[in-house]
């Protein structure tokens, strides 16, 4: 079909140049020559005259192929995701300025140089499978990876591979930049996790709420109840061991609201600091004083301050400060049965609050886990308690820009509090 087409453009061709012949030999006035000369340069000036066309249509050919190459560069070129070539071998043939540009290289740099040498390395190995299986199926494959760009910096990139049609031994290769879609996608996936430990805790807030405050309110009730119909048959002594017992188990409530009130805070952010200046060394006696009282545990409570006689002013929030005090002595107390040292020691710059127990001791699986939310270890199962007091201790100090320590074995554990002795308000 193409040669006929061809033949029967040039026998068009053939046809003008002896229209345009025959007008040249009306204006030549040069005598007749012999038939078969005159027939000889008839065919001559027909075939110069055809070529003279043939290379005007070359011309106007080439000039349209150049514009048509021209505007396929610069799609090439400027396209809006990353194009190469590539042989079977990986080695980067053609790239075009986007990819340069997302790799932070020259274009020229680029070429002879292997794709796989501008991948990070724990991604290379996706890559080599992404190759082969374009050159194995023939078919267009997919994959994502992380790119190195020459700063040594990374960016995740969406790689669409097939075959040239034109040379079956290269691969061309689109490549977009999806560091944004991954970031998304990493957020969402944090929120959907974030969201599932909200679940998770709040379902443990009820299970907690219901569990260590329905003993408390339950004694409450009964309390009152025995004080409404036989407070008039009591001495003082009973009435007045009833009301004790009624402000012991509201202490215990409120102490339990507080903390879970931190907890959640602390869960999303920082708990609230609201500081004021007081004297921590008087503030430390006198809360060591109420939990000893309290648990009927002052014989065993030794305390320590050092220096002993000096006031150490601190800007704390005071309510965060007790937070931490009636937590840690408090689970001193509660899971050993042997003395508890209680030290503070002060200079200009910081306090440090050390609380001692002699009990068996955290294991060692669960020392990484004791400032979780509701954590608690096998071995504090049969006694009471939240597993948030550790958390609320542990943000309160954070809060103050302290830092707490744990140092535990067989023999007891102890737990170690440096603090600032000024930190700024936030709220």
């Amino acid at each position: 079909m193409y040669d006929k087409q061809e033949n029967k453009r040039f026998e068009q061709l053939r046809k003008m140049a002896e229209d345009m012949l025959r007008e040249r030999a009306d204006g030549d006035e040069s005598p007749n020559l012999a038939y078969d000369f005159n027939e000889l340069l008839h065919e001559l000036e027909v075939h110069q005259i055809e070529l003279e066309m043939q290379h005007a249509e070359l011309e106007r050919a080439y000039s349209t192929l150049e514009r048509t190459q021209g505007k396929f560069n610069d799609l090439f070129d400027f396209a809006p995701v990353g194009y190469t070539v590539t042989n079977s071998d990986g080695i980067i043939q053609q790239a075009n300025l986007t990819i340069a540009a997302m790799l932070g290289a020259d274009r020229g740099k680029l070429i002879g140089k292997k794709h796989s040498s501008f991948l990070d390395s724990e991604h290379k190995e996706i890559y080599y499978l992404h190759r082969r299986a374009v050159f194995q199926t023939q078919e267009r494959q997919s994959c994502d990876l992380r790119m190195q760009r020459q700063d040594g910096s990374h960016f995740f990139a969406h790689l669409n591979s097939e075959i040239v049609p034109e040379e079956p031994g290269t691969c061309r290769t689109s490549i977009t930049d999806v560091s944004q879609i991954k970031q998304a996608e990493s957020s969402l996936k944090r929120s959907l996790e974030r969201e599932k430990e909200l679940n998770a805790l709040r379902s443990r807030l009820i299970e907690v709420i219901s569990h260590e405050m329905r003993t408390p309110l339950s004694t409450i009730l009964s309390s009152i109840d025995i004080l409404d119909r036989y407070s008039d048959r009591m001495n003082e002594a009973k009435r007045e061991e009833r009301y004790e017992r009624i402000r012991n188990y509201v202490g215990y409530l409120t102490d339990v609201i507080d903390d879970v009130v931190i907890a959640h805070r602390a869960s999303d952010d920082s708990p609230i600091v609201r500081t004021h200046e007081f004297d921590v060394v008087a503030v430390f006696r006198h809360l060591v004083e109420d939990i000893s009282l309290l648990d009927n545990n002052q014989d065993r409570v030794e305390v320590r301050i050092r220096p002993t006689d000096e006031s150490r002013i601190v800007t704390w929030d005071q309510n965060l400060f007790r937070r931490v005090i009636v937590n840690l002595l408090q689970n001193a107390l509660k899971y050993s049965d042997g003395a508890v040292k209680c030290s503070l020691m002060h200079n200009k710059q910081r306090v440090v609050l050390r609380v001692q127990d002699e009990g068996g001791g955290i294991p060692e699986a669960d020392r990484e886990y004791i400032f979780d939310m509701f954590y608690r270890g096998d071995n504090t199962l049969r006694v009471p308690g939240t597993g948030v007091g550790l958390t609320v201790a542990k943000a309160a100090v954070e809060a103050h820009h302290g830092t707490i320590r744990i140092k535990s074995d067989t023999s007891g554990t102890t737990f170690t509090v440096i603090l600032p002795c000024h930190v700024e308000s936030h709220n």
